[in-house]
């Protein structure tokens, strides 16, 4: 089984902006993921990973950055990691996998 550490890059949008949607054969392991806030104002983000909310509509100010996960997370085949914010490319994400195939 191989290995490979990956990094993702995405921008939130209002109908939510897919960052990863992991490949069939492989299991994607999260070990970061980061959501910056580079407007000049207050928005929300929240963070859909196969299915599952892992944060709704958090408030994030301007300037300021979170971690939507606590430790580490597995996205399987087909699983998605969706990122959505009320302000159109005010939230920036990335997001560092373990890609095994």
């Amino acid at each position: 089984m191989a290995a490979s550490f990956v990094r993702y890059d995405g921008v939130a949008t209002v109908a939510g902006a897919i960052v990863l949607t992991v490949p069939a054969a492989t299991t994607a392991i999260i070990i970061g993921f980061n959501i910056a806030n580079i407007s000049t104002s207050q928005v929300t983000v929240s963070v859909d990973i196969g299915g599952t909310w892992k944060i709704k509509d958090a408030p994030v100010p301007a300037g300021s950055a979170l971690s939507p996960l606590d430790g580490k997370d597995v996205i399987l085949p087909g699983e998605t990691i969706t990122i959505y914010s009320n302000t159109e490319g005010a939230i920036q994400a990335q997001v560092s996998v373990l890609e095994k195939t």
